[in-house]
């Protein structure tokens, strides 16, 4: 899920760096969230540290932000099944952008259950990483026991991507516990970078009110602490028994061409009267998150991304690209931020996901952002 499903990540030495393996060992730079209640007691750390600060040489693993109640979190996880090849240099470097970029009002997470992602990401200053380890919640495990792939992606990944959301929620959950105020949560990809303030896509928004907020599908989402429980319970429930997966499946997934060993709860079938088209019916994340949104529109979110005038929509009032796969674009400095150069699109943006092959544009970008270039030309091969 690394650059496609986002989380968090753990441990070496740093003082930033959360160790969540078993819960017994507290001793060295191995720190236990499950047993160092203190570490994370706002009383307690304040005696240490009146600022609430967390300075290059302090052992507190509560930056001044905590008090704040607002988080991002990136999933940097991959199972050992997986086939996806994960870029750590670009991963590393997104993240770290993030983090420069968003720490001074938002905490910072990183979760992972793997050694490459601790070394990539444990050394960034100011980011959180915890390491979950094998170490699995009983609702996570409920989940893992239920789930079947309906997907046309690979099972694999695709379980990943239901069972972060439930990963996350455990893990606030736990900071809840030891004392961590938890409002919003916004859960990132490790491809996504924001250049502003997330909550800035909507300025007309009572974001008390808001249980989740989907910017881009999958990549950036705001959450509430409720929010997010209440996905996490959704899914689980979801599964709770083998008729209301597949009926909720039917009611909410898509049709595609049948891949066989892939339609697995629901066998492919014949959706026209002259059997020639045969499909399968598939369920991502996503639509299990259309599905949950669908129950209460009035608290949950998915507002356009672009302007419609001919149709009266009103689109999010900073310019968020879902994708810079499809087209070549032309940034441009301004004072107050980062531009398009062209007269049709004139928000600033504040959302950029550096999708599949855009990948390869991560590092020239951010080469741009800190040169003297008033403008970067991002060409995109459309032929």
């Amino acid at each position: 899920l690394l650059g496609l499903c986002s989380c968090a990540v753990i441990i070496f030495k740093p003082t930033n760096a959360i160790h969540l393996r078993g819960d017994t060992n507290t001793t060295g730079d191995h720190r236990n969230l499950l047993r160092l209640s203190a570490l994370w007691d706002p009383k307690t750390v304040a005696a240490k540290e009146p600022m609430l600060g967390i300075s290059e040489t302090s052992d507190s693993l509560v930056p001044s932000t905590l008090e704040s109640g607002f988080h991002i979190v990136f999933i940097a996880m991959q199972s050992d099944k997986s086939n996806y090849h994960v870029n750590y240099d670009m991963v590393r470097a997104v993240i770290e952008e993030n983090t420069k970029r968003m720490s001074a009002k938002f905490t910072m997470h990183a979760i992972t259950n793997g050694d490459a992602a601790i070394q990539a990401l444990s050394s960034i200053k100011d980011l959180q990483v915890a390491d979950i380890g094998d170490h699995v919640h009983e609702r996570l495990q409920r989940f893992k026991e239920s789930y079947v792939p309906q997907s046309t992606t690979e099972p694999e990944y695709e379980a990943f991507c239901a069972w972060r959301w439930i990963v996350i929620a455990d893990y606030f959950n736990r900071l809840a516990q030891q004392g961590v105020p938890v409002n919003n949560v916004v859960a990132l990809d490790t491809d996504t970078i924001l250049l502003e303030d997330p909550f800035s896509v909507d300025q007309e928004m009572d974001w008390l009110i808001v249980e989740s907020y989907r910017i881009i599908n999958g990549a950036t989402i705001i959450w509430s602490h409720r929010g997010l429980n209440s996905f996490a319970d959704f899914l689980v429930d979801s599964y709770s028994s083998r008729e209301k997966a597949i009926n909720l499946i039917l009611q909410y997934g898509q049709t595609f061409p049948c891949k066989i060993e892939r339609s697995q709860l629901i066998p492919c079938f014949y959706d026209d009267a002259d059997k020639t088209n045969f499909v399968m019916a598939h369920m991502s994340d996503m639509y299990w998150y259309f599905a949950w949104i669908s129950k209460e529109p009035g608290t949950r979110f998915m507002k356009p991304v672009r302007d419609n005038p001919e149709r009266g929509v009103k689109g999010m009032d900073c310019y968020v690209t879902e994708s810079l796969c499809d087209r070549t674009i032309h940034f441009i400095k301004k004072e107050d931020g980062i531009y398009e150069n062209s007269t049709s699109q004139t928000k600033k943006f504040c959302v950029l996901h550096f999708q599949g092959l855009s990948k390869r544009f991560v590092t020239p970008f951010l080469s741009f952002l800190y040169s003297d270039a008033h403008g970067y030309l991002m060409e995109i091969d459309e032929g």
